[in-house]
């Protein structure tokens, strides 16, 4: 991994830094992103990783700001702590409450009206997705609100370092379309019995289950709309209370458009709740930002677990250690379906 810093004004200070180790996480839509760096404690390296520079490597274009540092209990070396740029939208606040219909116009105009002197942080040209939420944001950061619709949706956030016009650039994305099928030129299947995967881990995690969500709408106290979302019934029913009071019952909406509403901000919500399986594994780091990237929807294939699955490439961690880079990707939690177990 060639790491270089670039300074808050995003002009590069150095190139191909030295560093012990490296891991370099990123996610499509859940997290800012992480690095962790470790550098030997000299005077020169304490003063180069300054706070607020940026961190970047050649393998992707979304840059790590350092907000952190430690000296090690023997004093022989720094850890160095960097996140996302999207971390800088956690840092601002929505001050006016957003009606949101189409949602990547919604998050870019949630950044338009709350940037407020972020003068390095540019919004990317509209990807014109179709993707409608009616939905209404209220409070909060302006981080968490993208985040929120942008899981809803199914889209990733990033923010992308441009050395040449020295600014980082917000950007609302999707991945490619990458299932295994005859017909598909962009396919990848990632795989065991292939041997481009390896160190395969499988989770299933039921921990954070709601199925039917109780939504709360306008009025005072027992007089509340309350739309139920979801009809599972007995011990298979996990029920999710939702404050929706900030949902506006306009003068020209009629009830079934406010339920509507209501029921709208019920599935957001379930969403974020919902059974969570994924695989793990190790792949080859020479085809990521080409072939396949962050975000895609891939075939992931494990017969040792019996399960193959269309998912989408959720996290990338790249780890470097002694000259060597390796790749874990992380893939979501859908479309799971059982294959035949190989037994030995």
């Amino acid at each position: 991994m060639i790491l270089s810093i670039y300074d808050s004004d995003i002009i590069r200070r150095a190139d191909r830094i030295e560093y012990k180790t490296a891991q370099w996480d990123e996610y499509y839509n859940a997290d800012f992103g992480r690095c962790i760096l470790t550098v030997s404690n000299t005077r020169s390296n304490w003063d180069k990783f300054a706070y607020f520079h940026w961190l970047k490597h050649d393998k992707s274009a979304t840059p790590m700001q350092i907000l952190y540092k430690e000296i090690s209990a023997d004093g022989s070396k720094i850890e160095i702590i960097s996140r996302g740029g999207l971390k800088r939208l956690d840092g601002r606040a929505i001050l006016d409450t957003l009606k949101i219909s189409n949602v990547e116009q919604g998050i870019y105009a949630m950044l338009a009206q709350n940037v407020r002197g972020m003068t390095k942080l540019t919004a990317h040209a509209s990807a014109g997705f179709p993707e409608i939420l009616e939905h209404e944001i209220t409070g909060g950061s302006v981080y968490d609100g993208a985040r929120d619709l942008a899981i809803e949706a199914g889209f990733g956030l990033r923010v992308n370092l441009l050395h040449q016009s020295m600014t980082n650039e917000f950007e609302v994305y999707n991945g490619v379309n990458r299932r295994f099928s005859q017909s598909n030129p962009n396919a990848m299947l990632f795989s065991d019995d292939r041997k481009n995967l390896a160190n395969i881990t499988y989770s299933d995690d039921w921990s954070g289950i709601k199925n039917v969500a109780y939504v709360r709408g306008e009025g005072k106290a027992g007089e509340r709309i309350i739309e139920i979302v979801g009809d599972a019934v007995g011990d298979d029913r996990f029920e999710l209370d939702v404050d929706a009071r900030d949902l506006r019952w306009e003068t020209d909406m009629t009830e079934p458009q406010y339920l509507d509403n209501l029921m709208a901000r019920g599935l957001m919500k379930l969403s974020e709740h919902n059974r969570l399986q994924n695989f793990s594994g190790i792949v080859r780091l020479d085809g990521y930002g080409t072939r396949f990237g962050l975000g895609d929807i891939v075939t992931c294939r494990s017969v040792m677990h019996g399960i193959q699955v269309d998912t989408r490439i959720t996290k990338s961690t790249i780890t470097s250690r002694d000259n060597t880079d390796m790749l874990t990707l992380t893939f979501g939690e859908q479309d799971i379906r059982f294959i035949k177990r190989r037994i030995a």
